[in-house]
Parts: structure tokens; sequence; C-alpha cells
């Protein structure tokens, strides 16, 4: 799994499948992207490429927020996302210069010219572009004329309980680890340096 930091030097190998968001906790709901666009980019004979941010946009748009609690740091995501056996892992930076892309500029600067996708997987809820113009209905369209295809993955649940970064954050928080646990498909746990 080869990692991108930066948009100056990238260097992909054929075209790619790609899955955006921010993976935060990489949930059921996640690992049913992935698996789905792995399914799709081993018929299309396409690289995988995640592409995922940081820091966290809603920290960096809404920075009065008390939002410092991630349920994996970048460490642990990246760590979890080896097990996949993914081709490439993009970190953008999202800073103000990434904040002003409309979701078209997004789509054709970023995700078909950089990043030369053929198809995207997309979660349940996914929206994208300044001021959050972009979402499946924009790509749908788009899709036709740049010819690529797009899967957009229904909401996943577990025993009649929505699956979702914030859900789980919120379990978390409240001390309720045993409920999350089987909605990120493992046992949580935080990783650091003891002294």
């Amino acid at each position: 799994m080869k990692i991108i930091r930066s948009l100056a030097n990238i260097n992909i190998k054929g075209n790619s499948a790609i899955m955006i968001g921010n993976f935060d906790g990489v949930h059921i709901g996640h690992q049913e992207i992935i698996r789905e666009n792995l399914e799709i980019a081993k018929n299309k004979n396409l690289k995988t490429l995640l592409i995922t941010f940081e820091p966290h946009p809603i920290k960096f748009l809404k920075p009065d927020q008390n939002y410092d609690f991630r349920i994996t740091s970048l460490s642990e995501k990246l760590r979890i996302l080896k097990e996949f056996k993914l081709d490439y892992v993009a970190i953008l930076p999202f800073n103000h210069n990434l904040s002003e892309f409309s979701a078209n500029d997004f789509l054709q600067k970023i995700l078909l010219d950089s990043f030369k996708m053929k198809h995207l997987t997309i979660g349940h809820d996914f929206i994208f572009g300044k001021n959050r113009t972009g979402n499946f209905l924009l790509l749908e369209e788009e899709s036709k004329k740049f010819n690529f295809t797009i899967k957009q993955i229904k909401e996943i649940s577990f025993n009649n309980q929505k699956c979702s970064s914030t859900i789980i954050r919120q379990q978390i928080k409240n001390g309720n680890i045993y409920q999350s646990n089987p909605l990120l498909n493992r046992y949580f746990s935080i990783s650091g340096i003891i002294i």
C-alpha cells in the first residue's frame, strides 16, 4: 500500500477505482465501501485508491467546536487499512486551498486528472466540494460525461443500530465500548506511549 501525501507528486500506474471519506474508525460501513470497491477494481482491472483527509474537515471548518476526539488516529487508521491490501491511500491536507474547491473542480482536477478515476464508490451520505454542493446525483450526471462508473453503498446497520462514526464516537464517550465493538468489527483500542 503506497501512501500519497501531496497532490504535487502523484504517480499512479494505471486508472483507479476510488473511495473517498474520513474513514474515522474504519467501521463496518467503511469496510463495506472498501470491499465493494476492491471487487469492482478487480473486475475492471483498476488500481484501488482510498482518499482521506488530515486534519478532519470539521476541525478545519469549525475550529471553535471542541472536536478533538477521533475513533482512530491517522497512524491507527493506516494500520487498519493496510489489512485490506489497497494499492494507494491518499492523505489530502485539508486546508483553505482544498476547502475552496467547487464540487466540479474537485471532480475534474483531483479525481479525474490527478488520480485517473474510472470508478468511484461512496457512502450513502457522501457530499463534497465548497458549500457541500457535490452529491450522488451530481456524480451520476457527470459520470456519463466523463466516462466513469459510480456505486453508492446503502446505510449499514447492526442489530437495528445504524452505523456511523458519530454514533460510535458517542458510544465510546459514554463508556458503551461493548456496543461500539460490533460496529467497528473489532475491539476498540487506543495506542500510545505509556509514561
